[in-house]
């Protein structure tokens, strides 16, 4: 995968966003503001691009230029035909396959997704094609931090759905005017008392509870998280090392807002579900596996199982997980999530589908495919940091 999940390896980076001014307690400019991104970070280093939203992610099995109902392009068709991968987000496969899927994934109580049989449908070359769309199969079945309200349930109307998308972007925009109030209330109550007062056990409380909420940001300016932290909680500790800390949340929370109108989330157009940012955590999710039984490599994966490697060589990646959806002959869909460069843990543009072949299909296999991209990240992780 072009944006493969690092998180094993215990590294992390950061990437810049955009500078903002703002008013109040962030008043002024950020030199710079940067967003903890985890291990995927080391892909940015090593000069590896994020991903573009509308192009496929490269797979084994090129299709000849078939066209689809609109007249675009589609990145990969399995053998029989049966399954269309078109990019990274949208993919087809005959009514039948879309059926017996469903048939499959309903009768494993421990999968929490079905495919959706009320899904448009399409001429494809000639062929009936019927969108390929994930859905849980109750609201019962969507687990925390999730939220019901903002994903795609079995039986959802076209209303519903668009309803639940605009929920959710918005949802997104308010959780962080939430968090910038917060921080603007408490810098205006501390600034009240003066900088050289001591700081209170409920504000020191206070404060580390907003920085907790914003963990997902980083730190402009010098100095890192845990040095502020470790001033904030020193005996003796002022209110003018909470201000400090306050005034950067506050710059954050709004230098966010700015990023998140223009993000891949906020880009979205069609209600898809929610995954981690982890391609174990998403595989575990929709499987319903635990972490033991997913961690084992499946010769023929059916619809609610996994496709899984373990790297012989751990120089780059450790090992990935994928979900099967979709079965047609020796090839498979699945949708899998891998470490990428957004700030959220969870987040609806981070799912993506895929197609491999049969286990003993060469090149062409999941097995295969993933050695191939762990062996070039691990030759750029050398290039970068050396033997």
């Amino acid at each position: 995968m072009q944006a493969h999940d690092e998180q094993h390896h215990g590294v992390q980076g950061r990437s810049p966003v955009r500078t903002a001014a703002v008013d109040g307690a962030a008043g002024g400019s950020i030199a710079y503001l940067q967003r903890t991104v985890g291990n995927a970070a080391v892909g940015r280093l090593l000069g590896q691009d994020r991903p573009a939203r509308d192009h496929a992610v490269p797979v084994q099995r090129y299709a000849e230029q078939v066209p689809d109902a609109t007249g675009g392009q589609f990145a990969a068709v399995s053998d029989n035909g049966g399954i269309v991968l078109k990019d990274r987000s949208t993919a087809y496969a005959t009514p039948e396959l879309v059926g017996r899927a469903a048939e499959q994934l309903d009768r494993l109580e421990r999968v929490a997704v079905t495919l959706d049989p009320a899904a448009p449908t399409a001429m494809v070359d000639g062929r009936q094609m019927q969108l390929v769309r994930v859905v849980y199969k109750s609201a019962d079945k969507v687990r925390a931090p999730l939220r019901a309200a903002h994903e795609p349930v079995l039986g959802d109307s076209d209303e519903s759905r668009r309803d639940k998308l605009k929920a959710y972007q918005q949802a997104r925009v308010d959780d962080w005017v939430r968090n910038n109030a917060e921080v603007t209330v408490l810098y205006q109550e501390l600034s009240r008392k003066g900088p050289t007062a001591r700081l209170t056990l409920p504000e020191v409380g206070r404060t580390t509870g907003l920085i907790s909420k914003t963990v997902g940001l980083a730190w402009g300016g010098t100095g890192g998280r845990e040095e502020r932290l470790r001033a904030l909680n020193a005996p003796g500790a002022t209110v003018q090392a909470a201000l400090d800390l306050l005034q950067e949340l506050a710059r954050a929370c709004a230098n966010r807002l700015i990023e998140i109108s223009g993000d891949a989330e906020s880009a979205l157009r069609q209600l898809v579900i929610t995954v981690p940012n982890d391609c174990k955590q998403t595989a575990m999710r929709l499987t319903g596996l635990s972490p033991e039984s997913l961690s084992r490599e499946v010769d023929r994966p059916e619809p609610g199982d996994q496709h899984y490697v373990d790297f012989e060589h751990k120089d780059g990646w450790e090992n990935h997980f994928a979900c099967v959806v979709v079965r047609d002959g020796d090839d498979t869909l699945t949708y899998e999530a891998a470490a990428d460069f957004a700030a959220e843990e969870f987040g609806k543009a981070l799912g993506y589908f895929a197609m491999y072949g049969a286990s003993s299909d060469g090149a062409q296999s999941f097995k295969a495919v993933m050695h191939g991209k762990n062996e070039e990240y691990a030759d750029r992780k050398r290039e970068a940091f050396g033997p």
